[in-house]
């Protein structure tokens, strides 16, 4: 199945935390089996930010959880999920530590390349890496579509909150090489 939109005749390889809703929405994509897009487009982020903001949802997600008292997570411990729903040092750091000692716990986690080559996708046939920091201006250079996309999906991002991550930068881009690697394509 491909994400793809008639109206564009384009393909979207989506990766989670990169603006899917909201292009799959406004762009009217939808699933089909048999397309023939006239591009392929995928939209790279860069990691640090993807990082915290997967943290902020999760953050998020985490207290809901403990509030209803039911599983979400079932490859890390209630004792981890409570703890890392409480923005803190201590959160960043064991959320961190978590990834280092057991990978990641969470599609959003994963590596933005680990996306682009899953199923019948292939990085070679990527026509277009848009820039999550400016992806309607990177939608009206690249794929001529002039387009303002609405911000779904966005948590309360503090200043913060990155700051908490900043004394694992330097592990976040050595995890994270290819997806850095990515991201430069996008430039």
């Amino acid at each position: 199945m491909h994400l793809y939109s008639e109206q564009y005749n384009i393909e979207f390889y989506h990766i989670p935390k990169n603006a899917m809703t909201a292009i799959i929405h406004t762009m009217g994509f939808d699933f089909f089996n048999n397309i023939n897009p006239a591009q392929v487009f995928t939209v790279v982020r860069e990691p640090f930010d993807r990082l915290v903001s997967a943290y902020q949802e999760l953050c998020v997600r985490f207290k809901a959880q403990t509030q209803a008292r039911e599983g979400l997570c079932q490859d890390i411990s209630s004792e981890l999920v409570y703890k890392i729903a409480q923005v803190s040092q201590e959160s960043v750091n064991l959320f961190i530590e978590e990834i280092k000692h057991n990978g990641p716990f969470e599609s959003h986690h994963l590596t933005q390349k680990h996306y682009l080559s899953i199923n019948t996708r292939s990085i070679e046939k990527v026509n277009h890496f848009l820039d999550f920091s400016d992806l309607s201006g990177e939608m009206k250079r690249k794929l001529n579509i002039d387009i303002s996309l609405p911000v779904v999906n966005r948590q309360t991002k503090t200043p913060e909150v990155a700051k908490l991550f900043e004394p694992y930068r330097d592990w976040i881009n050595e995890f994270y090489k290819d997806d850095l690697k990515l991201y430069q394509r996008s430039k």
